[in-house]
Formats: structure tokens, sequence, C-alpha cells
């Protein structure tokens, strides 16, 4: 470059990563570089340079340096070169798996369908030279196992591993897993991958990963209310004196009819409080059971409850609630009906008017001639006493 008495600055752009440091001369934000000499005389010149890198690329690339040159007195030149960028020649490995979508539980089977299921890995080589020793190795999720137990989690494709072309076989590998856990919701295992081998010259390839996502159907643990044995209803004795049975037992029965395995941590009992119903001491409201319910598996509580006699016909519900752990409620309920006992009198009148006449211009019936009178009562059951 040849130009005037005039400081002269380079700048440029180019899609490339530098390679320097912190603090070296193309660390970052230095794109702009003074051409050293800065002070260029008729016939001289100067230069700037900068260190460029390029990530490795399986396919040519072709770019566009451009570099514009300016002076302190506004003065610029521009210009740009093009910079071809070959691929490299090595293998290049390029794995992909395969594996079921989902898994579903079958109720018939009482398995989760498939299962055990087959994984597949596949590779290619995509580079320019090809490899050889390709392993690939499988990290297997939670809850997961190889459905043969001498299997190994690394396995060898064949060798050497040329160039992939269209149309050619796509080399591959398979395990055969099972998966072990029945979640309540559902669950998405990853399934992770490596390959990795070496060239012609022993010089190991870089190692590459993949992942496959699978869906496993949650199983909900959904005991059912098997039954509540207890009387509908109440009725009155034979002497009118009671309603019986009295007291009574309530026998609540759980059944666990799904697929999945659960615990009962406690039942409770509620009924209407103010009725006149009372649960024996021996029997307590809430029954801590703390039980594990396999599937098909049965639970039963019970509690003895006695009833106050009254004079009024009663309606009540009686429920049981069952909590499992997360304390999810499973009510069962049932209606009774208790009978009233009749308070039953004797009424004696000693004196009485016989005779009521109807007075003109009036609706009322009166007696001929007005008298008080007393009367005596006997109270014939042993309800609570009335006025």
């Amino acid at each position: 470059m040849s130009g005037q008495q005039q400081p002269i600055r380079c700048s440029r752009t180019y899609p490339f990563r530098r390679i320097c440091g912190s603090d070296g001369p193309d660390a970052p934000g230095r794109y702009d570089k003074v051409v050293t000499p800065s002070l260029l005389q008729p016939g001289e010149s100067g230069n700037a340079s900068w260190t460029l890198w390029h990530p490795i690329t399986l396919s040519d690339k072709e770019y566009v340096l451009r570099i514009w040159v300016r002076t302190s007195n506004a003065l610029s030149s521009y210009c740009e070169v093009n910079i071809r960028i070959p691929k490299l020649e090595a293998p290049v490995l390029a794995p992909e798996c395969q594996l079921p979508d989902s898994l579903l539980m079958v109720e018939s089977l009482d398995s989760y369908m498939p299962n055990p299921f087959e994984v597949t890995l596949t590779c290619t080589n995509r580079g320019g030279l090809p490899a050889l020793g390709v392993t690939g190795f499988v990290y297997l999720p939670a809850n997961t196992e190889l459905a043969d137990s001498t299997e190994s989690l690394r396995k060898a494709f064949p060798s050497p591993m040329n160039e992939w072309r269209p149309g050619d076989t796509v080399p591959r590998v398979t395990w055969r897993v099972r998966y072990t856990s029945r979640p309540r919701i559902d669950e998405y295992p990853d399934f992770r991958f490596i390959v990795g081998g070496a060239d012609d010259e022993q010089n190991p390839t870089d190692s590459v990963g993949t992942m496959c996502r699978m869906r496993v159907k949650g199983v909900r643990f959904f005991p059912r209310c098997l039954h509540i044995q207890m009387p509908d209803s109440l009725p009155v004795n034979q002497d009118g004196t009671d309603v019986t049975p009295n007291p009574f037992t309530i026998r609540y029965g759980l059944w666990n009819p799904s697929h999945q395995t659960g615990t009962i941590q406690r039942i409770d009992l509620n009924y209407p409080m103010g009725n006149g119903l009372s649960l024996d001491p021996a029997t307590p409201k809430t029954h801590n059971v703390n039980r594990t319910l396999a599937p098909g598996d049965t639970l039963t509580v019970t509690w003895v409850m006695h009833v106050e006699n009254r004079i009024t016909r009663r309606y009540v519900q009686i429920t049981a609630i069952a909590y499992d752990e997360e304390d999810n409620p499973m009510p069962c309920m049932r209606d009774m009906l208790i009978a009233n006992v009749r308070a039953t009198t004797d009424a004696r009148i000693p004196h009485a008017s016989r005779a009521f006449e109807l007075r003109q211009h009036s609706e009322s019936l009166r007696p001929e001639h007005e008298h008080s009178f007393r009367s005596a009562t006997r109270r014939a059951c042993p309800s609570r006493s009335v006025q």
C-alpha cells in the first residue's frame, strides 16, 4: 500500500474464529489494527496481520475475506480475497438410535407391552477415511435392565467402517432391555449412547453421542369400595321401647382392582353429629392402618355404634373415607333409617260437657255451660321426657 503521510488503520470482517489469548494481539474487540508503520511516506508500504481458526468441516467451504483500509483524514480503500477450506480427510462417526415410542400397560396380561423391548444403535462414517474398531455403549436409565444379564453394554460394529454412501447397508447393534417399574404417572426415560473408534493410523476419533426418549404410561393406584356392611334401617322392637339392633356394627371393605401397588394410611368414619349416634370407645373414629395393598388385595375395618332412642324418625348417612400415602381420598357411603320410638299416654277426663251448640252468626261450637276439668297422663315408653 502506498499513500500520503497519514496514519493508516485496517479492519476486516470474516466468518472465522481467531486463535488468541485473552490479552493477545488478536483478543476479542481488536478487529481494528494500526498498520505498521502507521505513517506512510509516498511509495512506502505497511502491513497488519490476524490469526484465524476454522472448525473441522466435512465438506468444502469457501469464504470471502474483506479488508477495509482507512486513514485519519477519512480516505479509505477496500479489498477482498476468496479463501477455500477443504474438507477433512478423516473418519467422522454419525450415530442414531431407535426404540419403541412408548410402553403401555395391557390389563389382560398385567404387564407392559412390549417388555422386554429392543434398543437399536446405528452408526455411519461420514468422513473420507475408514474407521476401525468402532464400538457403541448404551447408558441405561433408571428402572431398566438388560433382559440377558450376560449381555454387554458395549458392542462392536463391523470393522472397518468405510465412508457411507446412499444405498449402503447401515451398520447396527442391538440390546434387549426390560422395564422393571410401574410408575403412577407418565415417565420419560432417556437412553444415551456413545460411539468411538480410530483411524487407519490408530488415532482415536472424537466420541460422538446421541439420545432417544421413550414414554412409559403411568398406572394409577385406585382402590375401590368393596362394601359397607351395616343395617339399612333400625326398626322398633316388639315392646316398642328400643330400636334394634342397638348397638350395631359397621364393616368397611376396600379392594385394589388396579395393576398398581399402593399403601392405605388411614380410614376415617364420618357420621352426622347431634343425631344421637356415638361410637363405642373400643373402635376409634380413625383407623391408622398403614397397609400396603398389592393388586387384588382387600382390607376390612369395623366400628361399633350406639343409637339413642328418640320420638322422631331420622335419616342418616354413614361415610367411610380411605386415604393413600399421597393423601388421595377414596370415599364410600351408605344411608340408614332409624325408626322413632312412640310416646303413648293414658288420659282421664273426670267431667266434661257432652253437648255443644252452634251459636247464630258464629262458626265456633260452645258448650252449654262453661266449666274447667283436669286430666291425668301416664307415660308408656322410656324415651326422652316431653311436655
